[in-house]
């Protein structure tokens, strides 16, 4: 199977609003702080991000638990390693309906 990556621009019915968000233009700035372009915001984010030992060793503990009831391999069980000693990471996941495409969020707490 042939594939092809086209820019939003060639498709059919992309809004100027979109295409201007994704060129981060200076008309759209004001309303859009951060730029688009995912490794920019993730690391502008991850400075604000403070998870302390406790809720990580938690969190690494549940993860661990969980993937070896999954049957995951040692990939998995050396990112958990990695979180557990203090890896940023970043949950993504599809709102349906919601602004109408998948969202980024990063935890907080």
């Amino acid at each position: 199977m042939k594939t092809e990556c086209l820019p939003f621009s060639q498709i059919p019915h992309t809004t100027r609003l979109f295409l201007d968000y994704l060129s981060y233009t200076p008309t759209v700035r004001e309303f859009y702080p951060r730029s688009p372009l995912f490794p920019e915001w993730v690391k502008d984010e991850a400075e604000r991000v403070h998870y302390d030992d406790a809720r990580r060793q938690k969190v690494s503990d549940t993860l661990e638990n969980q993937n070896r009831n999954f049957g995951s391999g040692p990939k998995t069980f050396a990112n958990i390693e990695r979180l557990r000693r203090g890896a940023q990471t970043a949950v993504t996941g599809q709102q349906v309906g919601l602004f109408g495409g998948p969202l980024s969020q990063f935890s907080k707490r």
